[in-house]
């Protein structure tokens, strides 16, 4: 699409004037990408070794402060740039 707003995003998905499957195909890289930084399934069993030898406090802060940041994201894609594709 050629930007990264939300709403430019959401405009183009409504009046489909490109190739729906390259945005589908961008939108499943990122978030695989996204999975990848929550540590989802299959991705969780890289954390261990990421947490290992840090302090608690900062193993905590790494490990909560993104993921809380990286759900709002997803939400975010899902429910605002994607909403009109199922609204009947």
């Amino acid at each position: 699409t050629g930007s990264t707003t939300f709403e430019v995003i959401q405009a183009l998905t409504i009046v489909k004037t490109y190739n729906f499957d390259f945005l589908m195909f961008g939108f499943i890289f990122s978030f695989t990408a996204f999975l990848f930084k929550v540590g989802a399934v299959p991705f969780h069993m890289w954390l261990c070794d990421v947490y290992e030898g840090a302090i608690s406090p900062v193993t905590m802060f790494f490990a909560l402060i993104p993921k809380i940041i990286i759900f709002y994201v997803l939400l975010k894609i899902l429910f605002c740039v994607f909403a009109s594709e199922y609204v009947v």
